[in-house]
Protein backbone atom coordinates (compact mmCIF):
# COMPACT_ATOMS: atom_id res chain seq x y z
CA UNK A 1 0.00 0.00 0.00
CA UNK A 2 1.45 3.12 -1.10
CA UNK A 3 0.74 6.97 -0.08
CA UNK A 4 1.81 10.17 -0.39
CA UNK A 5 2.91 12.01 2.99
CA UNK A 6 4.85 15.12 3.54
CA UNK A 7 7.69 15.33 5.77
CA UNK A 8 9.07 18.41 7.22
CA UNK A 9 8.66 20.34 4.07
CA UNK A 10 10.16 17.63 1.74
CA UNK A 11 7.99 15.23 -0.73
CA UNK A 12 7.89 12.14 0.57
CA UNK A 13 6.15 8.79 -0.32
CA UNK A 14 5.20 6.35 2.69
CA UNK A 15 5.06 2.93 1.69
CA UNK A 16 3.95 -0.02 4.54
CA UNK A 17 5.18 -3.34 4.22
CA UNK A 18 4.37 -5.87 6.85
CA UNK A 19 5.60 -4.00 10.20
CA UNK A 20 8.02 -2.04 8.58
CA UNK A 21 7.37 1.21 7.01
CA UNK A 22 9.63 3.02 4.48
CA UNK A 23 9.94 7.04 3.99
CA UNK A 24 12.15 7.91 0.48
CA UNK A 25 12.92 11.60 0.99
CA UNK A 26 13.64 13.81 -2.17
CA UNK A 27 15.27 16.91 -1.53
CA UNK A 28 17.45 19.06 -3.95
CA UNK A 29 21.30 19.31 -2.46
CA UNK A 30 23.73 22.19 -2.93
CA UNK A 31 24.07 21.33 -6.80
CA UNK A 32 20.12 21.33 -6.83
CA UNK A 33 20.06 17.12 -7.98
CA UNK A 34 17.93 15.48 -5.71
CA UNK A 35 19.47 12.95 -2.47
CA UNK A 36 18.68 9.46 -3.02
CA UNK A 37 17.63 8.22 1.24
CA UNK A 38 15.53 6.99 2.67
CA UNK A 39 14.17 6.38 6.21
CA UNK A 40 12.83 2.86 7.53
CA UNK A 41 11.30 1.75 11.01
CA UNK A 42 10.79 -1.65 11.33
CA UNK A 43 9.03 -3.33 14.80
CA UNK A 44 8.62 -6.73 15.24
CA UNK A 45 8.12 -8.99 18.41
CA UNK A 46 12.23 -8.93 19.13
CA UNK A 47 13.78 -6.07 17.43
CA UNK A 48 13.08 -2.27 17.10
CA UNK A 49 14.79 -0.56 14.37
CA UNK A 50 15.12 3.07 13.16
CA UNK A 51 17.37 3.11 9.99
CA UNK A 52 17.57 6.07 7.59
CA UNK A 53 20.47 6.12 5.06
CA UNK A 54 22.05 8.92 1.97
CA UNK A 55 23.32 7.40 -0.80
CA UNK A 56 24.42 10.71 -1.92
CA UNK A 57 26.21 11.55 1.57
CA UNK A 58 30.05 12.12 2.82
CA UNK A 59 30.55 8.65 4.49
CA UNK A 60 29.31 9.53 8.12
CA UNK A 61 27.68 7.51 10.45
CA UNK A 62 25.86 7.17 13.72
CA UNK A 63 25.53 3.35 14.61
CA UNK A 64 23.95 2.25 17.19
CA UNK A 65 23.00 -1.89 17.84
CA UNK A 66 24.22 -3.13 20.57
CA UNK A 67 26.78 -5.45 19.47
CA UNK A 68 30.07 -3.77 18.94
CA UNK A 69 31.69 -5.51 15.97
CA UNK A 70 28.55 -5.32 14.14
CA UNK A 71 28.63 -1.52 14.71
CA UNK A 72 32.16 -1.40 13.68
CA UNK A 73 31.62 -3.06 10.43
CA UNK A 74 27.95 -1.28 9.66
CA UNK A 75 30.51 2.54 10.08
CA UNK A 76 33.14 0.62 7.93
CA UNK A 77 30.48 0.18 5.53
CA UNK A 78 29.14 3.81 5.76
CA UNK A 79 32.76 5.17 5.27
CA UNK A 80 34.42 3.40 2.68
CA UNK A 81 31.02 3.40 0.34
CA UNK A 82 30.49 7.24 1.27
CA UNK A 83 26.93 6.74 2.39
CA UNK A 84 25.75 8.39 5.02
CA UNK A 85 23.98 6.33 7.74
CA UNK A 86 21.72 6.74 10.97
CA UNK A 87 20.96 3.88 12.56
CA UNK A 88 19.58 2.83 16.26
CA UNK A 89 18.65 -0.88 16.73
CA UNK A 90 17.01 -2.04 20.24
CA UNK A 91 16.66 -6.25 20.31
CA UNK A 92 16.64 -8.80 22.60
CA UNK A 93 20.29 -8.93 22.84
CA UNK A 94 19.69 -10.99 26.50
CA UNK A 95 18.37 -13.83 24.38
CA UNK A 96 20.77 -13.78 21.17
CA UNK A 97 22.35 -11.31 18.81
CA UNK A 98 21.14 -12.99 15.78
CA UNK A 99 17.53 -11.06 15.52
CA UNK A 100 19.06 -7.67 16.00
CA UNK A 101 21.36 -8.43 12.39
CA UNK A 102 18.76 -10.65 11.02
CA UNK A 103 16.18 -7.36 10.96
CA UNK A 104 19.01 -4.20 10.72
CA UNK A 105 20.00 -6.19 7.24
CA UNK A 106 16.46 -6.81 6.19
CA UNK A 107 15.89 -3.04 6.95
CA UNK A 108 19.03 -2.04 5.13
CA UNK A 109 18.13 -3.51 2.61
CA UNK A 110 14.44 -1.83 2.61
CA UNK A 111 16.33 1.36 2.41
CA UNK A 112 18.64 0.68 -0.24
CA UNK A 113 15.94 -0.15 -2.42
CA UNK A 114 13.53 2.92 -1.86
CA UNK A 115 16.46 5.29 -1.82
CA UNK A 116 17.65 3.23 -5.10
CA UNK A 117 14.27 4.24 -6.84
CA UNK A 118 14.03 3.10 -10.37
CA UNK A 119 18.42 2.77 -10.03
CA UNK A 120 18.76 4.62 -13.29
CA UNK A 121 22.55 5.46 -13.44
CA UNK A 122 23.24 2.90 -11.67
CA UNK A 123 25.72 -0.16 -12.65
CA UNK A 124 23.85 -3.58 -12.36
CA UNK A 125 26.51 -5.86 -10.24
CA UNK A 126 30.08 -5.75 -8.86
CA UNK A 127 32.45 -7.73 -7.53
CA UNK A 128 35.92 -6.43 -5.40
CA UNK A 129 38.59 -8.54 -3.75
CA UNK A 130 40.57 -6.31 -1.46
CA UNK A 131 43.59 -7.65 0.93
CA UNK A 132 43.14 -6.35 5.08
CA UNK A 133 46.06 -7.14 6.97
CA UNK A 134 45.59 -11.27 7.52
CA UNK A 135 42.90 -12.11 5.34
CA UNK A 136 41.07 -11.80 1.98
CA UNK A 137 37.84 -9.71 1.69
CA UNK A 138 35.40 -11.05 -1.68
CA UNK A 139 32.07 -8.79 -2.04
CA UNK A 140 29.65 -9.05 -4.18
CA UNK A 141 26.61 -6.86 -4.96
CA UNK A 142 23.55 -7.29 -7.16
CA UNK A 143 20.82 -5.16 -6.91
CA UNK A 144 18.85 -6.71 -10.01
CA UNK A 145 16.18 -7.41 -7.49
CA UNK A 146 15.78 -11.09 -7.83
CA UNK A 147 14.80 -13.02 -4.92
CA UNK A 148 17.75 -15.44 -5.25
CA UNK A 149 20.79 -15.90 -7.58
Amino acid sequence: MASKTRLQGQRASRVVMGQTTCYKRTKPNQAGKSMRSATVQRQTKETNISLTINLDGTGQSDISTGIGFFDHMLDQIARHSLVDVTLKTEGDLHIDMHHSVEDTGIALGQALREALGDKRGINRYADVHLPMDETLTRVALDFSGRPFL
